[in-house]
């Protein structure tokens, strides 16, 4: 077994995913074209998480774990990192565009609460990652946005954790019960 290196910490944790991938998929095949598409994806997420002070953790499919952690304001961070990559979701598709290349529509989740943070992993397959309820609830509302088809969801944990100056435009939306959890959400207003 390999050392652990673990905190725990309070977190907020993004996870991004690519909208209707499994059709785009089916439609198109395993081709280069499809690993371009999720390769520039990957970059764009990476690229607004990574600006805000946040980490990859981890690519998850069509999707995206990401974290912040270890900062007092990890909220502010994660949402102005939400707002980065609603920013750019245009040009990225712009750009897709141009190469002929499919354009993509993804969703965001973001989630706050406490996690093990670090070192996690077997003796020759470690690496940073984070664990808990706060992380399980992001992957569950990950799924209850695609259900509704809310394409930007903040949990109100970290909606409601922010300075009134960090806030961005929201609206609630209807709770989700998620294992026998209430669980209250925000919309972003694009």
């Amino acid at each position: 077994m390999g050392t652990l290196f673990l905190q725990e910490s309070d977190a907020t944790i993004l996870l991004a995913d690519i909208r209707d991938f499994s059709s785009l998929a089916k439609t198109r095949g395993a081709t280069v074209e499809l690993a371009i598409t999720l390769s520039r994806f990957y970059e764009h997420i990476a690229a607004g998480v990574k600006a805000e002070g946040g980490r990859v953790i981890k690519l998850v499919g069509d999707g995206v774990l990401c974290a912040f952690v270890g900062v007092p304001d990890h909220r502010a961070r994660a949402v102005r990192a939400l707002r980065r990559l609603v920013d750019g979701q245009a040009s990225l598709n712009e750009s897709a565009k141009v190469t002929g290349m499919p354009e993509i529509a993804y969703t965001v989740v973001v989630g706050s609460g406490r996690v093990l943070a670090g070192d996690l992993g077997a003796e020759k397959l470690q690496g940073f990652d984070v664990i808990g309820t706060a992380v399980n609830r992001t992957f569950r509302l990950s799924q209850v946005a695609t259900k509704r088809r809310v394409t930007h969801l903040l949990e109100a944990s970290t909606y409601d954790g922010l300075p009134a100056v960090d806030r961005p435009a929201a609206r609630p939306v209807d709770p989700a019960e998620l294992e026998g959890e209430h669980v209250a959400l925000y919309e972003l207003i694009a």
